[in-house]
């Protein structure tokens, strides 16, 4: 007899304890998630800023790289005439 009420005491704990492990460890993932997404959002982000500061990087040194290849070709165009 003394089996029974404490069977009956026992269910209450149990579904206490499965719906606090469940509720831990649906938290966890969801937790787990949200790092996830973050993580990638800051990757993703990184790699456009760092594409967009390639490309602002380039537009500012072509013109300036242009400039350096046309005075180096004037230049050395000036000495071969001199040699000549």
């Amino acid at each position: 007899m003394s089996a029974r009420p404490l069977s009956l005491a026992w269910n209450p704990i149990r579904a206490f304890t499965a719906l606090f492990v469940s509720a831990v460890v649906v938290g966890g993932l969801a937790v787990a998630a949200a790092f996830s997404l973050l993580a990638g959002t800051l990757i993703l982000n990184a790699g456009g800023f760092l594409f967009q500061a390639l490309v602002i990087g380039i537009q500012i040194l072509a013109p300036l790289v242009l400039a350096a290849m046309i005075l180096t070709s004037g230049l050395l165009g000036l000495r071969r005439q001199e040699r000549a």
